[in-house]
């Protein structure tokens, strides 16, 4: 009976010994050479076009980079009333899109290919990471809108802070003129209990570097 039982032990010992030999093995890595896609003529009203089917990791960062400097920061605005610069940043997009993928020269009537939404989105179609390039660009602006909107909302609390901070500053020097020793001791107890807090509120973190900087 013992016998079986170490024979099994030794069994499963020799058992776990082959997986683990298993695991984690090196994976040989070979070299690939892969190509980039052939360009492609195609035709669109009548003319012969061109297309370079897909955009490179350089062309895709810096399309993105110019689309959110002129959509967030910009200089030009088509439309005065849009706080951002939407419209300029999207058209931009659009021709840079063309400039690089195609062998449409991009001067004289050049914007009329951008009346019929046909002609752009037969140009797109055929660009294999195109969806993929709209996925990164529209990603990375909504994470800029959401970090533009939590610091604008740590702004505006830090404004109410500081006028709420004057209201009390100025009522605390007008009642103390009237008290007696012990309770401004008092409020002294009270003035370092709310120190103490203060200066471990993540919040009153961001009022002091707000303060520093003014």
């Amino acid at each position: 009976m013992q016998l079986n039982v170490i024979c099994g032990v030794l069994v499963y010992i020799l058992h776990l010994t082959k997986l683990s030999k298993g695991k984690g093995k090196t994976m040989e890595k070979k070299q690939f050479d892969f190509k980039t896609p052939d360009n492609l003529v195609i035709e669109i009203k009548g003319s012969k076009i061109e297309i370079k089917p897909y955009l490179s990791l350089s062309e895709i960062r810096g399309i993105i980079n110019d689309f959110c400097s002129a959509y967030f920061y910009p200089t030009v605005k088509s439309i005065e009333l849009d706080e951002w610069g939407y419209f300029d940043a999207e058209f931009s997009m659009k021709m840079a899109v063309v400039d690089l993928c195609t062998d449409i020269k991009m001067e004289g009537a050049f914007e009329n290919l951008f009346y019929d939404p046909l002609i752009f989105d037969t140009i797109t179609k055929n660009i294999l990471n195109y969806d993929d390039f709209l996925d990164l660009l529209y990603g990375v602006v909504n994470n800029i809108e959401e970090q533009l909107a939590q610091k604008r909302s740590v702004g505006g609390i830090i404004d109410s802070l500081y006028e709420k901070v004057g209201i009390i500053i100025n009522q605390l020097i007008e009642s103390t003129k009237n008290l007696t020793p012990e309770q401004l001791e008092n409020l002294k107890e009270t003035g370092k209990e709310l120190v103490d807090k203060i200066n471990t509120s993540p919040l009153a973190q961001e009022v002091f570097k707000d303060m520093a900087k003014k």
